[in-house]
């Protein structure tokens, strides 16, 4: 299990959201590439970027900014937001994005993206973003009713890459992760698994390391290492060891 630190989108620079509000949100960085650069010299070879723009508004102004990280660095990408139509996973793998995370599709569109992921296997991770035991969507606003259990079942036997799971409510708070809900989940599926929202500290990062899952691939940090609670230092040592 390796942390992947986090960038979101948003106007062009690099933010944080409070439990994914858009309306209440720090920026971090004016140059998202600057700071890509920043985890890739700090020796991380991996970096999840959610474009909040595409996913609450399906405008694609920092379609550029992604590109340019995948271009200017040697990051794998695993990106994230607005991704709603087969049109659109083809055109990001096809600019050699290295794995998409597809969330509000794999709920209102089950079997277009089960063709999806025939057509890509192991490209797609399926985004679950839950808030108080449901699946949201459409960048955490609608509530598709549909609980975590439901949607992994759906794509447990398809050809995901894995599983990405957020905890809407702690993401942005520094309130901790949700250490029971990750156990269900990491016994739900043999899936990878990379987990979010609410990481503290470097502490509950092995914490979590030590619950022994092995499809725990890893886990993403934003506002712990924005807020300088986790430092670049800290978390090279801990993937060093991973």
């Amino acid at each position: 299990m390796k942390i992947i630190p986090a960038i979101d989108l948003k106007d062009g620079k690099c933010v944080r959201l409070f439990k994914g509000d858009a309306n209440n949100l720090t920026v971090y960085n004016e140059n998202p590439l600057n700071q890509a650069k920043i985890f890739e010299s700090g020796g991380f070879e991996r970096v999840h970027i959610i474009d909040l723009d595409a996913a609450i508004n399906n405008n694609k102004k920092n379609l550029e900014i992604i590109k340019k990280i995948k271009t200017d660095t040697s990051l794998t990408l695993q990106v994230g937001g607005g991704i709603r139509d087969v049109q659109a996973i083809k055109y990001l793998i096809d600019i050699g994005i290295d794995n998409l995370i597809v969330s509000s599709m794999a709920v209102e569109k089950k079997d277009l993206m089960l063709k999806a992921l025939k057509q890509h296997p192991n490209k797609i991770y399926i985004g679950l973003d839950v808030k108080t035991g449901s699946i949201m969507t459409r960048g955490w606003i609608k509530n598709s009713n549909l609980s975590l259990a439901e949607v992994v079942n759906i794509y447990n036997l398809s050809d995901i890459k894995g599983f990405i799971y957020t905890d809407v409510f702690r993401d942005g708070t520094l309130m901790g992760i949700n250490l029971e809900e990750i156990k269900k989940l990491s016994n739900l599926t043999s899936k990878k698994i990379v987990v979010g929202g609410g990481v503290k500290n470097i502490q509950e990062i092995k914490k979590l390391k030590s619950m022994g899952k092995k499809n725990l691939e890893g886990v993403i940090v934003g506002k712990a290492y924005y807020s300088g609670l986790i430092n670049l230092e800290d978390a090279r040592k801990f993937n060093s060891n991973a």
